[in-house]
């Protein structure tokens, strides 16, 4: 028995022959014939529920070539597998299996057939026990489904590819080391290609970070040459084999871990996508022994943090724009962007153990992740990766993508393009939001480069008008303030009662401020008058004596006023601004006369239309009558 259920079919075959064999004939037993009807009913029983498991015995692996590569911080396993349908049934998929010890670190599974075109994959959601010769669960292995392109008829074969990328696979050792020690890690695997089929040949080739292996299994055939082991060529391996593979090298590589990763997609129809991360890193490397010497560092960097984190390479959009890079402390300067790359180098180079938190973020045009649909009306794909991907091999332990979706957005679809993806929505009330925004969340564990560089895709529909509603409410909030305002200043606010003989004794004292007033301007106008006069006889070289006499008067006479405003105020603030706006009216009336008066000086004789100073006639006759009406609004302000 083998997988709990199965038996395999050359052994009950065997099992029947020796039964029948001449030897238990010539015994002439009763009980040797008891014992051949008996396996016949085991062996029916055990062939059923063959039938009804998850595997397919008639596929035999030919030849199975795996290479792992150990020369990252991750785990990758390269699979070539030519199979044989040897049953008698057409398979349209077959599958791969992960034992217990690497399945809860698997993130990514790829296949493709020889010509490189991509085949299906799919997680089974029950994991596979197998049963021991002891009747006992010794193994719990994690089956993959893959679809092959065309059926594989009975007899034919078919070669294909995968890959599969572990994390948290590497275990360094010893745990700690000093800050100029080099990094030692342990890799523990199978030697033979964990298969649900029957291997004729499997060959495993372990590609080592560096040639310095201080310890390898041992099991023949073994070949050690440089950085490469090759175990094998094995043959004749039956279904799930396991022989533990063990291997003890050098590796320097930064073993950088994302714990933690939220990046949220705020999406504005006003043609802006903006994204924002916040990351938690740490290096889960070999832990620094003894503390940290900056000295050292700086002096001999070659020979100090073999294996610590000094700078991270990103990948971010080309036409990103308003890129930063801070964290609690704020921006951090030791950033540099190029073209698509953001080169994140830390405040401090990250040892083993160490942690680091931060925050980037850019902004990107719409139109370039934002599409909308030609054949539904108001219909949107925002299209875009699901995460952000490194030049270096970097794990994900948690990723939680949230997308802010613009507000009365309806009709939500998200595609992914891989499994194990927890989606929920939320709501979010923001600036000038009545009702929120719903968000997309959505949540993977164990995450690589390959599966970050995927996009995804969500839908949603959302109404032509509805990009109206916030400048207008804001427009509406503003008109609402200032009515408001316009309102409030109406009432009085003074909390006692308004003093009868105070209110006439302010009155009286504003009849005063603008009885001066008043006075002042009957001043100006004998000025005025006294000056046309001049000009209206001729007298140019009276009118030039004149003339300085009469501009420091005018200039004498505003400072009074200014004086008088200033007292004014304190008592009406309507009155002080009609005098306000007299001054105003005054200086453009002394403007308007001087140029009028040097006109008909240098034209003696003339009309005003012949000479052409009519234009200043008539300012100096409109901004008469101006004062004249302010002086009328003043009276009726008292």
């Amino acid at each position: 028995l083998y997988h709990g259920k199965q038996v395999h079919k050359r052994s009950f075959s065997r099992l029947l022959s020796r039964l029948k064999s001449e030897k238990m004939h010539r015994r002439g037993n009763r009980f040797a014939w008891a014992m051949m009807v008996v396996a016949l009913v085991i062996g029916s029983l055990a062939l059923s529920a063959q039938a009804a498991g998850p595997f397919y015995d008639g596929i035999v692996n030919k030849d199975f070539k795996r290479t792992i590569q150990l020369t990252t911080a991750l785990a990758r396993h390269e699979y070539t597998i030519t199979m044989v349908n040897e049953g008698s049934e057409a398979q349209n998929h077959f599958h791969l299996t992960v034992q217990s010890l690497l399945s809860s670190k698997l993130a990514y599974v790829s296949a493709a057939d020889a010509d490189g075109t991509s085949l299906a994959v799919k997680y089974l959601e029950k994991p596979q026990e197998i049963v021991g010769a002891d009747g006992q669960v010794a193994e719990t292995a994690l089956v993959v489904q893959v679809s092959l392109k065309n059926a594989l008829k009975p007899k034919d074969q078919v070669t294909v590819k995968a890959t599969l990328v572990f994390g948290h696979t590497l275990e360094p050792f010893p745990h700690a080391i000093a800050q100029s020690e080099r990094q030692l890690v342990r890799y523990r695997d199978n030697h033979f290609a964990f298969t649900p089929y029957h291997t004729k040949s499997s060959t495993t080739t372990v590609k080592l970070a560096s040639a310095s292996v201080q310890s390898s299994s041992q099991l023949e055939p073994t070949n050690v040459k440089g950085d490469s082991i090759v175990y094998g060529p094995y043959t004749e391996l039956k279904p799930l084999s396991i022989s533990p593979l063990l291997v003890h090298f050098e590796s320097n590589k930064a073993f950088l871990t994302v714990e933690y990763l939220n990046r949220e997609i705020e999406i504005s129809m006003w043609g802006n996508v903006a994204v924002e991360e916040f990351h938690r890193w740490k290096n889960d490397g070999a832990e620094l022994k003894g503390g940290f010497s900056r000295y050292e560092f700086q002096v001999n960097p070659a020979a100090s943090g073999h294996a610590a984190v000094k700078e991270v390479s990103m990948n971010i959009p080309a036409i990103a724009e308003d890129v930063y890079y801070r964290d609690a402390i704020g921006n951090i300067s030791t950033s540099h962007h190029w073209k698509n790359k953001l080169l994140l180098i830390p405040r401090f180079p990250m040892f083993g153990g160490w942690q680091t938190k931060f925050c980037m973020g850019y902004n990107v045009p719409a139109h370039h992740f934002l599409s909308q649909s030609t054949s539904v009306s108001g219909q949107y794909t925002l299209n875009i990766t699901f995460g952000p991907s490194f030049d270096d091999d970097v794990f994900v332990d948690h990723q939680k993508v949230k997308i802010i979706l613009p507000e009365g957005a309806t009709d939500i679809k998200v595609t992914y393009p891989f499994a194990g993806v927890k989606q929920s929505v939320e709501r979010l009330v923001t600036y000038l939001d009545v009702s929120g925004r719903h968000v997309v969340v959505l949540e993977k564990n164990n995450l690589v480069n390959e599966m970050n560089r995927q996009f995804f895709q969500v839908t949603f529909s959302f109404s032509s008008t509805s990009i109206y509603r916030e400048p207008l409410l804001l427009a509406g909030g503003v008109f609402v303030v200032l009515l408001t305002l316009i309102f409030l200043s109406r009432f009085n606010y003074s909390i006692a009662p308004e003093d009868p003989k105070a209110r006439e004794e302010l009155i009286n004292r504003l009849r005063g401020y603008v009885k001066k007033y008043k006075e002042i301007l009957a001043d100006r106008e004998e000025v005025h008058s006294r000056l046309d006069s001049i000009v209206a006889e001729g007298r140019a070289n009276a009118y030039a004596t004149e003339k300085p006499k009469v501009l420091s008067t005018l200039q004498q006479k505003s400072r009074d006023v200014s004086n008088l405003v200033d007292s004014v105020e304190r008592v009406s603030l309507d009155v002080a601004n009609t005098i306000q706006s007299i001054e105003e009216m005054e200086e453009a009336l002394t403007t308007a006369q001087l140029a009028l008066h040097k006109a008909k000086l240098e034209n003696v004789g003339k009309t005003a239309t012949a000479a052409g100073y009519q234009v200043h006639e008539r300012d100096y006759n409109e901004a008469k009558k101006s004062i004249k009406d302010l002086t009328a609004e003043l009276e009726a302000d008292l």
